[in-house]
C-alpha cells in the first residue's frame, strides 16, 4: 500500500537489522513519482519521460528508455509487465 498503510504515514513497525549506510549514487533526473522495487531491479520514471531500470547490488543501470513525454505517476508491475501512465497516455 503507498506509504505503508490506509492513512498514507509512511511509518513502518519493521526493524533494521543493521545501520543504514549510503553504498552509491547515481544521477536520474527530476521524479516527481515513487520509485518502485522488484525482483531485484529498481525503476524510476523521471518527468523528463526516462524510465531507468537499476541494479543496486551491482551498482549499474540494466537499461533505460527515453519515451520523450513527462512521467508523474508511480509505476507499477503486472504480470512482470511494468505499467505507467504519461500526461497523454499509457505505457
Amino acid at each position: 500500500m503507498f506509504r505503508g498503510n490506509s492513512m498514507r504515514t509512511g511509518a513502518s513497525s519493521s526493524r533494521i537489522h543493521r545501520k543504514p549506510s549510503l553504498s552509491w549514487v547515481t544521477e536520474v533526473g527530476p521524479i516527481v513519482s515513487s520509485p518502485i522495487f522488484a525482483q531485484g531491479t529498481l525503476y524510476v520514471l523521471t518527468i523528463t519521460g526516462q524510465i531507468l531500470a537499476l541494479n543496486p547490488v551491482k551498482k549499474q543501470r540494466k537499461w533505460h528508455l527515453d519515451i520523450k513525454s513527462p512521467l508523474v505517476s508511480s509505476p507499477l508491475i503486472y504480470d512482470n509487465i511494468l505499467v505507467t501512465a504519461t500526461n497523454d497516455s499509457w505505457i
